[in-house]
């Protein structure tokens, strides 16, 4: 299953287009200290047991432990960004 980041089921084709489309994937990248926190939209159907897709991905690079997270809604993606963001701010403050 594919879906647009409104969550509406999209084909394959339609997916596609919008995989290529210059910016549509990014919902949000910054650099936290040494660490780069990037929330895309993926589109695929990932679900994990029952529940909605997951079709958003939050990820910190930075170190071996790439923490990850995923999202049902575009909604859900925004806040755990910054949730995300947050964190890492408060973990540089307490390394220095």
């Amino acid at each position: 299953m594919y879906y647009n980041k409104q969550g509406k089921k999209i084909s394959l084709e339609k997916w596609s287009g919008l995989f290529e489309k210059a910016g549509y994937t990014i919902i949000k990248q910054e650099s936290v200290g040494d660490y780069r926190i990037s929330t895309v939209w993926l589109g695929l159907g990932n679900m994990l047991g029952e529940g909605n897709s997951l079709i958003f991905e939050t990820m910190v690079f930075g170190d071996e432990n790439n923490e990850q997270r995923r999202y049902s809604s575009l909604k859900e993606a925004e806040a755990g960004h910054k949730l995300m963001v947050k964190k890492y701010k408060q973990y540089g403050k307490s390394n220095k």
